[in-house]
Formats: C-alpha cells, sequence, structure tokens
C-alpha cells in the first residue's frame, strides 16, 4: 500500500504525521473539555477537528480539540483514526518524539 507496509507506517506517512501532529494544537490551545483518547467519542471528534485543520476552518478546529481534556488526548485520537483508516497496527504512529 501507499502508506503502509505490512501494517506498519511507511517513512512519509510517519513525516505527515509528524507534520500535523506538531502544527495541529498551537500553544493557545485551550483544553477544558472531559473527553479522554478512551472516550467513545474520542475518535470522531478527532476525525473532526483534522478536517476542520485540512479545510483551513482553524476556530472549528480549535473548538472542537478544546472538548479533549489535553494534548496528548487530542493526539491519542488523532493517531488511533489514522490507524484506524489505513488499517494500521494499534500504536503504529509515534505519540511524541521521544518515539522516534
Amino acid at each position: 500500500m501507499l502508506w503502509e507496509d505490512d501494517g506498519e507506517p511507511r517513512e512519509a506517512l510517519t513525516f505527515a504525521w509528524d507534520e500535523l501532529r506538531s502544527r495541529i494544537a498551537g500553544q493557545n490551545q485551550r483544553w477544558r473539555g472531559l473527553l479522554d483518547s478512551e472516550s467513545r467519542q474520542a475518535m470522531a471528534l478527532a476525525r473532526a477537528a483534522m478536517g476542520a485543520y485540512c479545510d483551513r476552518a482553524l476556530e472549528d478546529k480549535a473548538q472542537l480539540l478544546s472538548f479533549f481534556e489535553s494534548w496528548d488526548d487530542a493526539m491519542e485520537g488523532c493517531a488511533s483514526v489514522i490507524e484506524s483508516d489505513l488499517n494500521l497496527k494499534p500504536d503504529a504512529l509515534p505519540r511524541s518524539d521521544d518515539e522516534h
């Protein structure tokens, strides 16, 4: 496949994910929600936030992400969406810079 080999992300996907992860939530993002990455709604909300980011609807993206408790929860949700949609193994994408 274009993005993966045997359930593992290719280098291009890992690079794209790193760029998205570093840009989707700025330092001014407010985390005031009650939603953690284990919530049933996490993947749907993460998908909507990534879509808003791609559409350049930055205020919508910020409002959607604000439903998460933290940056870690939001990034876990986003990574889970990508892994699920691209048939990657769970936790195939790094969640932090330390995982490279």
